[in-house]
């Protein structure tokens, strides 16, 4: 992994121009400064800061690009060669256009129907590969996925008896039956000759019938290989503490002058014992593992899932995908950050914002002015028995006065 501190970006250079134009009859003006918003206006009155040509750079889709990926995917595929096909269709998945928004409105309106079916047959041919690789799941996923944005539906047939099949083999029978059900009714719309159709016809039925005579074991028994377990945060050991809800009842939380908090043990601990777990409040990916982890849960994937509309970061699942609101802010500023050469710590401090709504911070700044909850301090109180009676919460995060700003002369910045 680069360091921060070698890593390239223009910020550099930038820092280094403005630095190198200003007098040090400025930098003591700005010393005397006491509000971070007279800071910001200082810092704009500089003729320096405005000397930089920062172009807007964004990796957005590419319908072409895409097409090659699913092309030379196609071709390994034909060859049987399934991972590296995989590694092509999931990079052509990552390029095609996502017919969504204000996107799918300009594709409708070129009514060319390549652009409206590229992202979903990306994806029914990464399921074709993952299939054959024998990666249930995600190929279930994949299927589901290209069937909710426009598959053709002249060849809706071949997912759903894909489908089917993938869930017989996953031993959940009464989905697989559904599927096949589909697969009879789009079969209909099916271009192909009447002998060919009348074969999929009989073998369709020849599945439905064995499900409907009861021949097919019910759904109960669906083997360990084929189930993705979600991660698990494991249990505390002895219970959860009353006072720290994210630590066991084995470990307890002290004070005194000269050392400050410290914790100890209320009881013995085991080797292996879970003394804390936390999800945390904000968490980053190293931008070194953007091609292979989801930006919301960091697992690896084998069949990522694009930004719907660009191709910088990828998600494990839709749901993922669905629930990081953070990168709806930062979509279509996140490469040119990269490109600054942004440190780790930096990205941290924007995701404690962009992973809420302005709203959100506005209706907590708000209740605290009308005398709600206050903040809480971070420093060790005058009296600390008094703090440590109080249940601390992850959520009262963004709550949080950081008590060393006043002594900077920033009272009124205290509140994140």
């Amino acid at each position: 992994m680069v360091e921060d501190k070698d890593r390239p970006g223009f910020f550099k250079d930038y820092h280094r121009a403005v630095r190198k134009a200003i007098s040090n009859d400025q930098f003591n003006e700005f010393s005397k400064l006491k509000t971070n918003d007279d800071r910001i206006r200082f810092c704009f009155s500089l003729p320096a800061i405005h000397d930089i040509d920062i172009k807007p750079y964004f990796r957005g889709k590419s319908e072409k690009e895409a097409l090659e990926k699913k092309e030379a995917g196609n071709k390994c595929f034909g060859r049987k060669n399934n991972l590296e096909a995989l590694r092509l269709y999931s990079q052509a998945v990552v390029k095609a256009p996502v017919p969504s928004g204000k996107y799918w409105k300009l594709i409708k309106e070129s009514a060319d129907p390549k652009k409206m079916t590229m992202y979903a047959i990306c994806l029914a041919n990464r399921s074709a590969a993952l299939y054959h690789l024998r990666e249930y799941h995600y190929c279930v996923k994949d299927i589901d996925e290209a069937l909710e944005h426009h598959y053709p539906k002249e060849l809706k047939y071949k997912l759903y008896k894909r489908k089917a099949r993938l869930l017989s083999h996953m031993k959940q029978h009464v989905e697989a039956r559904d599927a096949y059900r589909q697969a009879l009714k789009w079969l209909d719309w099916a271009k192909m000759e009447r002998e060919k159709r009348i074969e999929h016809q009989t073998d369709i039925q020849k599945w439905l019938k064995m499900y409907e005579t009861g021949k097919v074991v019910k759904n109960w028994d669906i083997p360990e290989c084929y189930i993705e377990h979600p991660p698990v945060i494991p249990e505390l050991t002895g219970g959860r503490n009353e006072r720290f809800l994210s630590a066991s009842k084995k470990i307890d939380i002290h004070y005194d002058n000269n050392m400050g908090r410290y914790a100890v043990a209320s009881e013995d601990i085991e080797p292996g014992d879970v003394l804390v777990t936390e999800q945390p409040f904000a968490s980053v990916l190293n931008r070194e593992e953007f091609g292979s982890h989801c930006q919301k849960c960091f697992k690896t994937t084998k069949a990522p899932i694009p930004c719907k509309k660009c191709s910088s970061v990828l998600f494990c699942s839709v749901e993922c995908r669905q629930s990081s609101y953070f990168h709806t802010i930062e979509c279509p500023i996140l490469d040119l950050l990269v490109g600054s050469g942004m440190s780790i710590n930096c990205f941290l401090a924007l995701r404690l914002v962009t992973q809420k709504p302005v709203s959100y911070f506005l209706s907590t700044g708000n209740h605290q002015q009308q005398g709600g909850v206050r903040p809480q301090r971070l420093h060790a109180p005058v009296q600390p028995g008094v703090s440590l009676s109080v249940p601390h919460r992850r959520g009262s995060l963004p709550s949080l006065r950081h008590d060393c700003l006043p002594h900077q002369g920033t009272e009124e910045d205290q509140v994140l």
